[in-house]
């Protein structure tokens, strides 16, 4: 009679065969007070431009000796908040690169040193023992083949975030708005990364997993006065 879906969100990863080699040792998709310790007086690399890499970068630039940031477009600012853009400009040791990616990583077990290029084809080695990458995520939501509504992007739509042309297409939904974790189907309910709008934490999966079963007792509790009312 109900459902809850937390199938997640697998990150993107940068288009170079051997990345998972250093998944881990080297490669990170977060940046905590975690990593920290590992960047301390080094040179580091951020890949991305939206406000997770540019918080990343600020946050790291704090610790590291450089923060490169690598960035395959040509502004900074068309995915990035202003705000950030004009610290990350205005940080001594943050270092943009526009239109160029990661193009090789090398390294026996850790990552050791990687090569950036240019749309023009320049090639640069770089020591580099830390790469943070923030390409976005795919979320596991291939299987719902459009059963609930999603973003462009694949996310499943919540509460105050789906669209009423959606919304209307159930009866019970004329009479009330969908629960803050209730998808476009009644009683149907998404937690954690697979959900649009979700803090992208553990801790924040595993509150909203409690969320969702009150939720979900709401629900059966709805379904079951109105089946009581109809017999």
């Amino acid at each position: 009679k109900a459902i809850i879906v937390a199938t997640g969100a697998a990150y993107r990863h940068l288009p170079i065969d051997n990345i998972q080699d250093y998944e881990g040792s080297g490669i990170y998709y977060s940046a905590t007070g975690m990593d920290v310790s590992n960047c301390l007086d080094q040179s580091v690399v951020v890949v991305g431009g939206g406000n997770s890499a540019g918080q990343a970068a600020l946050f790291l630039a704090d610790h590291a000796k450089e923060v490169h940031v690598i960035l395959r477009g040509g502004d900074l600012g068309a995915k990035m908040s202003d705000y950030l853009v004009q610290r990350i400009h205005a940080a001594p040791n943050i270092f943009v690169h526009l239109y160029t990616e990661v193009s090789k990583l090398n390294g026996e077990h850790h990552l050791e040193s990687l090569i950036l290029e240019t749309k023009d084809g320049e090639k640069t080695e770089k020591k580099i023992t830390n790469l943070f990458t923030f390409i976005g995520a795919k979320p596991g939501t291939d299987w719902l083949k459009g059963l609930v509504a999603t973003d462009e992007k694949g996310f499943i739509c919540t509460g105050p975030g789906i669209k009423e042309e959606d919304l209307y297409k159930c009866d019970i939904f004329k009479k009330r708005q969908p629960q803050s974790l209730e998808t476009s189907i009644p009683g149907f309910f998404a937690v954690g990364d697979v959900r649009k709008g979700s803090v992208k934490r553990v801790a924040s999966a595993v509150g909203e997993g409690s969320m969702a079963i009150s939720q979900v007792h709401q629900f059966l509790g709805e379904l079951s006065a109105r089946e009581t009312v109809e017999v």
